[in-house]
């Protein structure tokens, strides 16, 4: 008899403590990604892969929707409603320890100016160029002025097109070229 007794009041509490929320009066850590307690690099990385993946038609049917509201929840720094590279800089201007690259034709901002920056300007391009302005969110435009147009200040023009792409394969070349001795 006591064992019942015993047994219906553990199961009472343990049901109290599970209808009590766990978030009740909890604070969102906004980037703390990993909920370590501690907004740093690897959280602006995980960030960063979400993008990739995110935008990634293939590999956005692998992530959950607990997935995507958690990245959301937690990475949607300005609050826009989603997660994108954008986000990624304010946690790197936020915190001052977490470097994020924003080299001007580092489209991807994965820390290289590279074939494949140069690859996304000319399908961005392509896509303006036939009038699909639709394919990108206002946040990828913004990405792409602020990061792709490199030859604004050596040309003076204000369209991402194909003389940017080759700047930036002319970086990636130079960048790859070892020096002779």
């Amino acid at each position: 008899m006591k064992i019942k007794k015993l047994t219906a009041l553990l199961a009472a509490g343990i049901l109290a403590v599970c209808a009590v929320p766990m978030s009740a009066g909890a604070d969102i850590l906004k980037g703390d990604i990993n909920q370590d307690g501690v907004v740093d690099s690897t959280d602006g990385d995980l960030m960063l892969d979400f993008i990739a993946t995110y935008h990634d038609s293939v590999s956005y049917a692998a992530l959950s929707e607990d997935e995507i509201q958690h990245y959301t929840t937690y990475g949607d720094i300005n609050g826009n409603g989603y997660v994108d590279y954008n986000d990624v800089i304010l946690l790197g201007e936020i915190n001052s320890d977490i470097t994020v690259n924003t080299q001007i034709g580092d489209i991807n901002h994965d820390g290289y100016v590279d074939a494949v920056d140069a690859t996304a300007v000319l399908q961005y391009y392509a896509a303006l160029s036939t009038e699909n302005y639709d394919e990108y969110t206002e946040a990828e435009h913004e990405n792409f002025q602020t990061y792709g147009n490199v030859t604004k200040d050596k040309l003076g023009d204000n369209d991402v097109d194909c003389l940017d792409a080759s700047w930036i394969l002319a970086q990636y070349a130079e960048n790859s070229t070892p020096l002779s001795e």
